[in-house]
């Protein structure tokens, strides 16, 4: 697992031909210096119990790639979230306890290699799903990760019906306060209401579009003085490909807090492979980001927050 160094330089894993019955991750050699050879602990075989894959893999991987036990717990965590993730967008409410976990493992797999895998490969999963027991019990950790995603969902809901509810009665309260002042209806050019009334018509067709590309697209936004014309019309294409709306998923889900990212090199690179808080991306825009897009803890949820800087 990563710790915030640079990774050794891989050894040379090709894929040679092997000997019936073996799997084909055994023949890896480690990512670590000091293990030499291959792994030699014994096979579980192709269908072990939740409890002796998980043994097998804790031995394998930290053979692989050496991480602690935060790191493992990290990298649980966040499998669990993404096995959890991927059910909810299939419109699973119930997995069954075996194939959830199987799941789980094989995600974890590829975080814990997910350092080494672009530059060397990483060894294939071992295991095939298996198959579904209908009488076998749902997965009590899927249901609990999917019923603390529909409450920060529905409390995130709660928040923005109540900013708008706010933000109606402060437009109410100074309609009175004008209406008492004698100054309801100011003297004003008709050329004046001409340049005001798409403004506030503005207002209100950002507002919507960005509950609508939030709830449609499951993307979390703050809808501030940033939320601009220009950016919307940037963000819709890019909201439609799946792959650039992923790339916004990761770093939503993913990706560091409070780090600036340039907008357009995530779409087209992702997080990881763009530079934070630099000013310089690898973009086609590279030096001059036409947006922003950062990621914010609100009230404890991991919320987007989008930028365009003034030209």
């Amino acid at each position: 697992m990563s710790s915030g160094e640079a990774p050794p330089t891989p050894p040379v894993n090709p894929a040679p031909s092997r000997p019936r019955g073996i799997p084909p991750h055994r023949e890896w050699e480690s990512f670590e210096n000091h293990n030499w050879g291959v792994f030699n602990a014994p096979w579980v075989g192709e269908n072990p119990t939740i409890e002796e894959r998980r043994a097998y893999m804790g031995f394998y991987l930290n053979w692989m790639v050496e991480g602690s036990a935060e790191s493992e717990r990290r990298a649980r965590m966040k499998a669990e979230e993404a096995a959890t993730i991927k059910f909810a967008q299939e419109g699973k409410t119930e997995v069954k306890t075996t194939i959830f976990e199987w799941a789980v493992d094989r995600i974890y797999w590829d975080i814990w290699f997910e350092d080494y895998s672009s530059i060397a490969g990483q060894p294939p999963y071992p295991w095939r799903r298996p198959e579904e027991d209908p009488n076998e019990p749902c997965s009590d950790t899927f249901a609990r990760i999917l019923g603390q995603r529909r409450n920060r969902e529905q409390e995130r809901q709660r928040q923005q019906q109540q900013q708008r509810q706010q933000q109606r009665q402060r437009q109410q309260d100074q309609c009175v306060r004008r209406r008492r002042a004698g100054s309801f209806e100011e003297p004003q050019s008709s050329q004046r209401r001409r340049l005001e009334a798409p403004a506030r018509e503005d207002v209100v067709f950002l507002s919507a579009m960005n509950q609508i590309l939030s709830d449609s697209f499951g993307l979390r936004c703050v809808n501030d003085q940033d939320w601009n014309m220009n950016l919307l019309r940037y963000l819709i294409p890019h909201f439609v490909d799946r792959q650039s709306r992923q790339r916004l998923y990761s770093l939503l889900e993913e990706g560091p807090v409070m780090a600036w990212y340039c907008l357009r090199s995530i779409f087209e690179l992702g997080y990881r492979n763009s530079i934070p808080n630099s000013g310089i991306c690898l973009c086609t825009d590279h030096m001059h980001p036409r947006h922003f897009v950062c990621v914010w803890d609100v009230n404890g949820q991991r919320t987007l927050v989008f930028k365009t800087p003034d030209t």
